[in-house]
């Protein structure tokens, strides 16, 4: 590792990326993941997001703030605005200024904007027509699911009601069986039909409907 070169990768957005950190400047490196001691120095991503920059033209004090100044607001610089700012910003600018006066250049500059905008157009209407297939397949597949479980819970309960009344339905059957042999041999002993109902606590008629 003594040996590589270093290698820095810069990253410059003009959307928020890091919502873990309010700072517009943030550097990484390869570290160990316990015991956090660098691999190397020789790897270092910088990742500069320029909505979270907000100094003005006149703050603006080093070089990545002078940059960072010129990417945002360099259309609206002025030479005597940057007298003491960095030589390469300075070239930047001029260069800038020398090419909008090239209208061949210019058209390909607006051209290539309106195919980055047109990109984003594009990714965000994807990213709707997406959300809107999810959140149709999202509430189709909760119907049918909450159809289904409806389904089972109401056969389950269907069957635990029929299973309970054809218990309690059997029972009740099983003891009139019961009383009515009973009030036939009370009948055949020499009972009255009425002192057996008194007795049994079922109706005389059930009792006479017995005799042969």
């Amino acid at each position: 590792y003594d040996e590589l070169q270093k290698t820095i990768s810069i990253a410059i957005t003009d959307f928020e990326l890091l919502q873990e950190s309010e700072h517009y400047h943030s550097t990484f490196r390869v570290m160990e993941e316990h015991q956090h001691f660098l691999l190397c120095k020789a790897l270092e991503i910088h990742v500069l997001e320029l909505p979270k920059y907000k100094k003005t033209l006149e703050d603006a004090q080093t070089p990545i703030e002078q940059w960072l100044s010129f990417l945002k607001d360099g259309k609206d610089m002025q030479h005597e605005q940057i007298q003491k700012w960095d030589e390469e910003c300075k070239k930047a600018l001029e260069e800038i200024e020398h090419l909008s006066r090239d209208e061949k250049f210019r058209w390909v500059y607006e051209d290539r904007l309106k195919g980055i905008l047109d990109y984003y157009s594009g990714l965000k209407s994807k990213f709707r027509e997406g959300l809107k297939k999810g959140e149709q397949a999202g509430l189709e597949r909760g119907r049918q699911e909450g159809l289904e479980e409806g389904r089972q819970e109401g056969l389950q309960e269907g069957f635990s009601q029929g299973e309970q009344a054809g218990l309690e339905k059997g029972i009740q059957t099983g003891e009139q069986i019961g009383l009515l042999k009973s009030a036939k041999k009370m009948l055949e002993a020499g009972m009255t039909p009425q002192q057996i109902a008194d007795i049994l606590n079922i109706s005389v008629q059930d009792i006479q409907n017995l005799n042969p």
